[in-house]
């Protein structure tokens, strides 16, 4: 017997989009920067790293190094963050309220990010209710980063859901390209760290201001 679908359902990025981390990530950085006598960034500097994983992230903070200072620099910045990536994020104004709302409304809700996996659960699980998320998936060693849509693939076959009956929320162009190779929509969030000007630039054609529109939108 053919397994039943439920399209109900939405897929969210966690950084800049669920949860304003930029103030642990640029403190994990720069620890790790300073641990090697490197120049620190501000956290604007960091916002413009955030979106295609921890290694590139440092490959930006680290154009001229080489790949073994990178990999050292990375290491310590990952286990850093693992330890302090709940000090100061927070999820943004009424994100946990749209969500709770979303799944009376019978939605199953994933999270999908690039953030090193261990982290991703621990923010998540920290700042969200238990159950909030059905599914959350986050990078692990080895396996594919967005854009690449492997990921989302794997968390919609999981829930039972078909791709192109989802949502994507997300706040970087990394997310609205993620998304269309999914053949998911793509709706995009103007709090987030590339902010809604970005955003439209780069074609998106559901800008949120806040997050309780994303109901409004969904209906």
């Amino acid at each position: 017997m053919e397994q039943k679908r439920n399209d109900r359902a939405v897929f969210f990025d966690l950084d800049g989009t669920l949860c304003d981390t930029l103030a642990d990530l640029t403190a994990s950085l720069n620890y790790a920067l300073r641990m090697f006598d490197e120049r620190t960034c501000s956290e604007e500097q960091v916002r413009s790293f955030i979106g295609n994983g921890l290694k590139k992230q440092i490959e930006r903070a680290l154009p001229d190094a080489d790949g073994q200072r990178r990999a050292a620099v990375q290491s310590i910045a990952r286990a850093h963050y693992e330890k302090h990536c709940t000090d100061h994020t927070a999820p943004y104004a009424g994100m946990p309220e749209t969500l709770e709302r979303l799944r009376r409304r019978g939605y199953r809700l994933a999270v999908i990010t690039n953030k090193p996996h261990g982290a991703a659960v621990k923010i998540l699980e920290t700042l969200f209710p238990a159950g909030t998320f059905d599914r959350i998936s986050g990078h692990r060693d080895g396996a594919p980063l967005k854009p690449d849509p492997a990921p989302y693939f794997a968390a919609a076959d999981s829930l039972g859901v078909l791709p192109a009956k989802t949502v994507y929320v997300g706040d970087s162009d990394v997310d609205l390209m993620f998304a269309a190779a999914a053949g998911a929509d793509a709706i995009g969030c103007g709090w987030g760290f590339r902010g809604a000007a970005f955003l439209k630039e780069c074609g998106a054609k559901v800008i949120l201001a806040r997050p309780a529109q994303l109901l409004e939108v969904l209906q």
